[in-house]
């Protein structure tokens, strides 16, 4: 299983269609994590993965395989990594709002790093600007930093967002 697992990492090296590399690598990350009980190689694999799905169909069942590995090695601040250098390139504008928002919660929960997550959370508001969940956080880091000036941009804007919602 091992030399089958590198037959195919080798597979993917030498394919330059994204959909055989997918394909692939998936035989990679399935003959390390079951044949192989080599979890951190199939989420090695799965990294790889990621990197070529940005543009493709499978992304999300990707993003939620490398999410499902991560989790199960505690290694979810390597995603931070590897979402900040996926998320640009995803065409879906969904999936790329919901990678920036993992890199902004996961940045500030694992990393304790509040200005990568301001800045990944700004980095939704500029293509959503009502999204309500990056305001929240934004204004609960203001609060943490006592960075009144901007805190106070933030409640204005969340203001406008709710709009005629009192109770908001």
């Amino acid at each position: 299983y091992a030399r089958l697992a590198r037959l195919q990492l080798l597979a993917s090296e030498w394919s330059d269609e994204p959909a055989a590399k997918l394909r692939a690598l998936g035989d990679v990350v399935r003959l390390r994590e079951y044949q192989l009980d080599d979890k951190a190689g199939a989420f090695d694999a799965q990294l790889l993965a990621l990197q070529h799905a940005a543009t493709e169909p499978e992304l999300p069942q990707v993003v939620s395989e490398t999410e499902r590995l991560a989790g199960e090695l505690g290694r979810e601040g390597d995603l931070i990594d590897a979402y900040r250098a996926v998320a640009p390139n995803v065409l879906d504008s969904e999936i790329q709002r919901r990678l920036y928002l993992d890199v902004a919660d996961l940045s500030r929960a694992v990393r304790k790093d509040l200005d990568l997550s301001r800045d990944y959370y700004q980095k939704v508001l500029d293509t959503q600007p009502d999204d309500r969940r990056a305001l929240a956080a934004l204004e609960s880091i203001y609060r943490e930093r006592n960075d009144d000036e901007r805190l106070v941009e933030v409640l204005l804007r969340q203001a406008d967002v709710a709009g005629s919602d009192v109770d908001d």
